[in-house]
């Protein structure tokens, strides 16, 4: 039986968990979904809204393990060492529950209505998704048996402590170390090969492999969610832009999005097409932005409105004055408001009409 296994280690909660828990409920109600946190607060989404809720103790050998190293331990309240440790979260829930297949989905991505269920299950090992050349990422984790996510844990500590890393720096050395113990999800296909970004020099379909369990539709990584729906905006000084190139020409993603077409359905299934092929289709999200209203129950509205801009150039579609707000109160709680205002928009812009004068 698969669990639907949501995490969420430290700080107060973001918003959009709640919203994002409760639309995978209306979307999958047959399938048990739990929130694995190490917060006895949230034990009130578990009497006041029905949610599941298993509770995390810190895996004592990740924390024998774990260092900051280049990271800032101060940013957004330890985000760097949560953002791993949920990867050994996994094991803990893993072990309470030892029949369980698990699918871990980060908080920020939404599984769409066709989401492969039955074919997920019949992968065999540990499996996620591959983001470029430098990186894998998180988004989905999926684990077949308690032994596969033990052996996975296994590796993690030995990577970490040989190596340290960031957790999508980390997935990537166990892969590439490890070839054969694991899987990685489709993000692209051979009908819409036209999506691979060319940055990347002498990429191809043969440079990304992935399992053929998965037989029709591709996972979003990263790339399509940022061109589509935007960054989140705490790293845009609260201003969310959709259908930017930066992190496409920086080489970074192997999927360019910006090169394909996409098509909503009337039950909220999301297409992909590329010239002279059919469609096919995206079984899951990633929401850099953290858009309250797509990672809601009542999601279908504001993606049918985001998709009516695909034909539009880089566009700004919104300002949060709070999260601009939160973010000066914090850079001046950091003692870094003059590196904060010489990385604003409007100083760089200022800085790039003195340097071209």
């Amino acid at each position: 039986m698969l669990t639907l296994l949501f995490i969420h280690l430290g700080t107060k909660p973001p918003k959009y968990l709640l919203g994002n828990i409760l639309r995978t409920r209306d979307m999958f109600p047959n399938i048990k979904i739990v929130l694995l946190t190490d917060s006895h607060h949230l034990d009130v989404w578990g009497s006041e809204k029905d949610i599941e809720i298993a509770h995390y103790s810190t895996d004592q050998m990740f924390e024998q393990k774990f260092t900051f190293g280049e990271f800032d331990m101060n940013f957004r309240k330890g985000y760097w060492q949560h953002t791993i440790e949920r990867l050994f979260a996994i094991n803990s829930y893993h072990q309470l529950n030892p029949t369980m297949q698990v699918l871990h989905i980060e908080s920020d991505v939404m599984l769409m209505p066709n989401f492969p269920v039955e074919e997920m299950a019949k992968l065999d090992k540990v499996a996620w998704l591959q983001y470029g050349p430098n990186a894998d990422i998180a988004a989905l984790v999926y684990s077949p048996s308690l032994s596969e996510t033990q052996r996975f844990h296994f590796n993690l500590l030995k990577q970490l402590e040989t190596h340290g890393g960031s957790d999508m720096q980390v997935l990537l050395g166990i892969r590439e170390k490890f070839p054969e113990d694991y899987l990685t999800l489709p993000i692209v296909r051979p009908e819409i090969e036209s999506i691979l970004n060319r940055k990347i020099v002498e990429l191809s379909l043969n440079s990304i492999k992935f399992s053929d369990a998965i037989t029709e539709g591709i996972f979003d990584a990263f790339g399509i969610g940022v061109w589509l729906f935007g960054f989140d905006p705490r790293n845009r000084y609260g201003i969310t832009t959709v259908h930017t190139r930066e992190v496409i020409d920086s080489g970074d993603l192997y999927i360019d999005a910006s090169k394909a077409g996409y098509s909503l359905t009337e039950s909220g299934n999301l297409y992909m097409a590329s010239p002279g092929n059919e469609p096919i289709p995206i079984y899951s999200l990633h929401v850099h932005s953290k858009n309250l209203r797509l990672l809601s129950p009542n999601w279908l509205p504001e993606m049918t409105k985001f998709l009516e801009f695909q034909n539009t150039d880089s566009k700004v579609i919104g300002f949060q004055p709070r999260v601009f707000i939160q973010l000066i109160l914090d850079s001046v709680k950091g003692k870094n408001f003059l590196n904060f205002l010489l990385q604003s928009p409007p100083s760089r812009r200022v800085r790039r009409f003195l340097r071209y004068r």
